[in-house]
């Protein structure tokens, strides 16, 4: 079966210290006969290569990055510039959920994971247009964090 959407990625840390990032494509890339002498240093890729997110952004530009790229998650980063988690369309719909005193049950957000949609169908990136059309929240410039 082949893979729908972008590849998925794993971050990789050595002694404390973020190294960077390896995707599933040296998994399918790769000829069987080099796994036992290919190592994961060899195919990590910089961190900057991840669609990611300053932590204090605000969740309407998180609904926008997600929307404008191809990425199925967003690298959160701490003011540090240091990564401290992953933020998804599920997540991100939970979090609005929440917001207005809603928990969704553990097979509805599974579906969402699976599909990775926004849970219930949640119109976020209308709302997020709305915002911007309307100059309740403005588009600047985002910073290194979100590319």
């Amino acid at each position: 079966t082949q893979a729908i959407g972008p590849a998925d990625w794993l971050l990789v840390c050595d002694g404390g210290r973020w190294k960077g990032f390896i995707d599933d494509g040296p998994l399918q890339q790769l000829p069987v006969q080099r796994w036992d002498t290919d190592r994961i240093g060899d195919h990590l890729q910089p961190l900057t290569n991840l669609p990611s997110i300053a932590e204090g952004a605000p969740l309407w530009q998180a609904v926008q990055q997600l929307e404008d790229s191809a990425a199925s998650r967003l690298l959160v980063l701490s003011p540090a510039g240091l990564p401290s988690g992953t933020l998804d369309r599920p997540e991100l719909g939970a979090a609005v959920l929440a917001k207005l005193g809603l928990r969704l049950p553990p097979p509805l957000m599974e579906m969402a994971r699976r599909q990775n949609t926004y849970p219930l169908g949640l119109g976020l990136p209308q709302v997020v247009r709305t915002m911007l059309a309307s100059g309740e929240v403005e588009t600047r410039p985002l910073g290194p964090a979100s590319q």
